[in-house]
């Protein structure tokens, strides 16, 4: 898959999927297929065209590494990542079309897609557009699960609540936060507990901060974990890291990357009177963190 960067021209007759896609739910899957599709029964390439930050100022659901990952998964040629910069925002809807669709031969969007200054651009302008331009088009209608809407939004909602099997089921695949591990404060060794620490990006969505069973995927294998996402308040440090403690795993993680899955919340964070009581804690956490583990597919 090649990349193209911001004010790149198109290849001409490409089939393009336009939208933010961070998320790569259900619903984005389908406009993906579709150009995907489009692109071998015609002979020509494949596109993705998104923004390098969400035009919705929400926080994101999938950092760039994963997204690039899912996209070679399902066939694309090309990503082009537009920068969301003030110069594209005041875009018109008429000069966006025109600078990077023109040359297409197919384009897909989401039902609810707008684009060009202030939103003024729909699916309708759009489709008018492709009409007078001789480019096919598709709107690919809202896919449900059961009777909700996939959307980014849901998804960031069930994040929040800490209901990662909704979230699951329409990002088809679990919720996963990857990272470089940085060296901590090594407390953890302290009590026979090391963990692998991950920086936060502050406009990551995250569930509410609290101890969780996951799974931990380190070079291609997957480790049973539980998952402290906040502060240490028994330790009085706030400081907001994700802190991992892999079972039966044996190595040094610093400076490697790790991608902590995220099963189901165990506790909230409380603060411990001595080192021993949070150890007895931490040893309930990890037996029930098994428990959830051997019940999830990942057994």
């Amino acid at each position: 898959m090649k990349i193209l960067n911001n004010n790149e021209v198109l290849p001409k007759g490409v089939a393009v999927a336009l939208g933010a896609f961070d998320g790569i739910h259900m619903g984005h899957r389908k406009l993906i297929e579709n150009v995907v599709d489009y692109a071998k029964e015609n002979n020509c390439q494949s596109c993705v065209y998104t923004f390098d930050t969400l035009p919705s100022g929400a926080k994101y659901i999938n950092d760039w590494e994963k997204r690039i990952e899912v996209f070679q998964g399902l066939g694309v040629d090309y990503l082009y990542i537009q920068k969301f910069d003030a110069d594209f925002k005041s875009t018109s809807a008429k000069d966006f079309l025109d600078m990077y669709i023109k040359r297409a031969s197919y384009v897909t969007v989401g039902f609810n897609f707008r684009f060009g200054k202030g939103r003024e651009g729909n699916a309708l302008l759009l489709k008018e557009y492709c009409m007078e331009n001789n480019i096919n088009f598709q709107v690919v209608e809202p896919v449900y699960l059961g009777d909700e809407i996939v959307s980014s939004t849901k998804i960031r909602g069930y994040i929040e609540e800490n209901n990662f099997e909704k979230a699951k089921k329409m990002l088809c695949g679990d919720f996963c936060v990857s990272g470089i591990v940085v060296h901590g404060n090594a407390i953890g060794r302290t009590i026979d507990f090391p963990t692998a620490n991950i920086c936060i990006d502050e406009n990551r969505i995250m569930p509410s901060e609290g101890v969780y069973a996951t799974v931990t995927e380190y070079e291609g294998k997957m480790y049973p974990s539980v998952t402290n996402y906040g502060g240490k308040p028994t330790f009085k440090d706030n400081k907001i890291l994700l802190e991992t403690n892999l079972f039966d795993f044996e190595g040094d993680l610093y400076g490697k990357k790790i991608s902590v899955h995220f099963l189901e919340k165990i506790r909230n964070i409380v603060a411990f009177g001595s080192k021993e009581e949070l150890k007895e804690q931490l040893i309930a956490d990890k037996n029930k963190s098994l428990g959830i583990f051997k019940k999830s597919l990942y057994k």
